[in-house]
């Protein structure tokens, strides 16, 4: 990884490696850490969404410090509800049930619909 920096392939499988040492043996985060393995996997972090994730479940599974919260990335006021309906309102399911698009996808999913009313 230190002498291909550019190689996200082998970049990938070493942060998979990593991971797998540290939680599969006794000792592997120890070497790992004497190998300077860590400031590989931070600088690795950088390099895009998935080199990130991968860098942090082995920074996570060799007990670095690493930060699990999602931040939010909304705006204050942008919030939505979405619409539900009245809990005692008509139900419409069994209306959409007598629909022939209804009835087609039922028979295609294996429904015998020829019971239905």
């Amino acid at each position: 990884m230190r002498h291909h920096p550019r190689h996200a392939g082998l970049n990938k499988r070493g942060c998979l490696t990593c991971r797998n040492l540290a939680v599969r043996t006794e000792d592997g985060t120890r070497l790992l850490l004497d190998q300077g393995a860590e400031p590989l996997l931070r600088e690795l972090m950088g390099k895009s969404a998935e080199m990130h994730d991968l860098a942090k479940a082995a920074l996570r599974d060799m007990h670095r410090d690493v930060s699990l919260a999602q931040p939010w990335k909304g705006m204050p006021g942008e919030s939505y509800m979405l619409e539900q309906g009245d809990a005692n309102g008509e139900n419409r399911f069994s209306q959409y049930l007598d629909t022939p698009e209804a009835r087609a996808a039922m028979e295609a999913a294996g429904f015998d619909t020829s019971q239905m009313v």
